[in-house]
């Protein structure tokens, strides 16, 4: 009998132990995913900024589409900016002060005399003393 409950708590230590095991592994699994997306956030061409109390990640990846952008975010744990108008102008604006002319996803298209803030449906005229000088670069038609 002593020899069998020796046994059974040897067994119960066993299974134990192999619980535990598997929960670290997990842990660590979750934890490597974690240092993963972390290192590609740090070693991604990338720039974190505030524009009026808003803060954004600007990711230097060369032109892309809606889709592409909101999937990038997302790759990230991220959302794809949606700025208001007042933010959207000076964030642009600051975006080219500091990056010089690169494509940026503001979530506005161009039907050649003004643009039109899809999230919002407001729109600002192309001669808007808002935008920037050399801004919007979409010129006639497009997105910007």
């Amino acid at each position: 009998s002593t020899s069998q409950e020796i046994i059974d708590t040897m067994e119960q230590n066993m299974a134990t132990s192999q619980e535990i095991r598997d929960n670290m592994e997990k842990n660590i699994s979750t934890s490597l995913e974690i240092i993963d997306k972390q290192r590609r956030l740090i070693t991604t061409n990338h720039a974190n900024f505030c524009v009026l109390s808003q803060c954004f990640t600007f990711f230097m990846d060369g032109k892309v589409n809606w889709t592409d952008a909101k999937a990038k975010c997302e790759e990230f744990s991220l959302i794809l900016a949606e700025p208001s108008d007042s933010v959207a102008v000076p964030l642009r604006k600051y975006m080219v002060d500091k990056f010089g002319d690169v494509p940026a996803w503001i979530g506005a298209k161009c039907d050649g005399n003004q643009f039109v803030f899809q999230h919002s449906g407001t729109a600002l005229p192309n001669k808007s003393p808002l935008w920037d000088d050399n801004s919007p670069t979409s010129g006639n038609s497009g997105t910007d």
